[in-house]
């Protein structure tokens, strides 16, 4: 796919409300970039395997997070939480359904996973953080203030969960930053961290927050931009970085509209319009060798969704893109990477792979070190 080097993007749910923040403007570099590739010859397929049965298909994709044994899966379709075997695909079990009641789920968006195989969805319908144990089974549920919440992670080495977005209403004070801190029973720690102003009305609207883990920082990013912000919260301390510099360059149109008071519709159509033209940041994926996976999204004529992945050093560097792609990472574990060819195929297939080596090494080899990070 041919692209034009000032239209690029991210992965998300866009709300036209979100959080503001963003990055401050900057012209591109030139640097050298990578040569565009496809991405199972950046991601070496290893295996793959039906995920779950032809019948128990997922709807809609959303969030996912991988425990020791299994892949965890939000249906925002279903409205439910789907469980399958790592191992061979097998669908465990599918919980939740939608409503009020506890247990139940309006809108789960987001989901990570904590000891044991348990893991907690936040449901940004019902605001609240519910929590379950390895086979879905609730164990409680934790209220959260009302707000615009995007990401989550937890930080299994130090028993703590961590929400990215901004709280609304009386309770804001307590929860002041962007990033929200909770023990593994749901209780407040603390809340740090400051995202920068959003350099125009138009870049409030893009910026929604994801975040992960690498090696105790907390990392986030957002969809307005192209930097990582690496959050140390034991030392308060934070570094930012930008992504394949040059590679991304968003322009934003002006914020006259807005202040015509154009309609919501107006506006929409207007947003829209330009998401078709630009691709948007929308998650980071954690590799090993101080790596990352870093996903942007973008949107053809038709409403559907595309991806590009650049592999970047902590540094920002861009070491390999992908040329744009229907693949759907779902997760990683070091070098390990498990992904979905063609969400809208049915049945639906989950597929295992390590990202290539700049040695020789052989393809015995990588199926050995990939086998090495699955379960037994």
């Amino acid at each position: 796919m041919n692209r034009k080097p000032n239209r690029l993007g991210s992965f998300c749910v866009i709300g036209l409300f979100a959080v503001a923040c963003s990055e401050p403007t900057q012209s591109p570099l030139t640097v050298q970039l990578p040569r565009p590739e496809v991405f199972t010859d950046l991601i070496r397929p290893i295996r793959q395997m039906p995920l779950g049965s032809a019948g128990d298909s997922i709807e809609t994709i959303g969030a996912s997070a991988l425990t020791p044994r299994s892949l965890v899966v939000l249906d925002r379709g279903a409205v439910d939480v789907r469980l399958f075997d790592l191992s061979g695909g097998r669908s465990l079990a599918a919980v939740g359904s939608a409503g009020d009641n506890p247990g139940q789920f309006r809108n789960p968006y987001l989901v990570a996973t904590l000891d044991s195989g348990a893991f907690v969805v936040l449901d940004q319908g019902r605001r609240i953080l519910s929590f379950r144990d390895s086979l879905g089974q609730l164990q409680k549920e934790v209220n959260l203030p009302p707000g615009m919440y995007s990401g989550m992670v937890a930080d299994r080495a130090q028993h703590r969960l961590i929400v990215a977005g901004k709280p609304f209403g009386p309770r804001r004070a307590a929860f002041a930053g962007d990033l929200h801190e909770f023990d593994f029973n749901g209780r407040h720690i603390r809340s740090y961290g400051h995202l920068p102003k959003p350099t125009s009305d138009w870049a409030s609207r893009f910026t929604a927050e994801f975040a992960a883990m690498y090696q105790g920082e907390v990392v986030t990013g957002l969809m307005n931009g192209s930097r990582l912000r690496f959050y140390d919260p034991r030392r308060g301390s934070e570094r930012w970085v930008t992504v394949a510099p040059g590679w991304q360059h968003l322009e934003w149109p002006s914020d006259g509209l807005l202040k015509r008071t154009a309609s919501k519709s107006t506006v929409a159509e207007r947003l829209t319009a330009w998401e078709r033209q630009n691709v948007l940041m929308n998650g980071v994926f954690p590799l090993g060798r101080d790596r990352l996976l870093v996903r942007y999204q973008g949107f053809p004529e038709d409403g559907s969704r595309f991806y590009y992945y650049v592999l970047a050093d902590t540094l920002g560097k861009a070491l390999a893109i992908t040329h744009a792609t229907r693949v759907t990472v779902l997760g990683t574990k070091d070098d390990t990477i498990f992904w979905v060819p063609r969400p809208d195929a049915r049945p639906q297939v989950l597929a295992v792979g390590i990202v290539k080596q700049a040695d020789s090494t052989s393809d015995t080899q990588l199926a050995q070190r990939s086998s090495a990070h699955l379960p037994e």
